[in-house]
């Protein structure tokens, strides 16, 4: 084996054991696919967060000796409108942030499989060469 050889099947490897795997299951949703699936998840995840401790708060608020609300116009405007703005509001923030994240590592993993296929390419170009006699030298 030549030092060529080594060298492409060295960055073969290494992409193979650090990001191959993960970014074949990234880019094998199409990237609006990806994003959708990856930005509900986030979402279900913040409104629960939030939910949870908009909750918390209530029963807090509860427990210092505030009143509980007896008709429901209180608790739209005591409870619902405040915490249902809050949830909406940190969803929404999150939802544009996770967009962004999940498009750049769409992105990232698509850029990494094409290089790796190029490096790929390289090396079977430079085996075919080689066996056809030629000095191993690829373009």
């Amino acid at each position: 084996m030549d030092e060529k050889k080594i060298i492409l099947m060295s960055k073969l490897a290494i992409e193979e054991k650090t990001y191959l795997k993960n970014d074949e299951k990234i880019t094998s949703y199409y990237p609006e696919d990806y994003v959708y699936m990856n930005n509900f998840k986030t979402r279900c995840l913040v409104v629960l967060l939030v939910g949870i401790g908009c909750i918390g708060h209530i029963f807090m608020r509860i427990r210092l000796g505030l009143t509980f609300p007896t008709t429901v116009q209180e608790v739209f405007s005591d409870y619902i409108i405040p915490y249902g703005g809050t949830v909406i509001l940190v969803a929404w923030i999150y939802t544009i942030l996770s967009t962004c994240v999940y498009k750049k590592r769409y992105t990232q993993a698509n850029k990494r499989i094409s290089n790796y296929r190029k490096t790929l390419r390289e090396l079977e170009e430079y085996e075919v060469d080689k066996s056809k006699g030629g000095n191993g030298v690829c373009n």
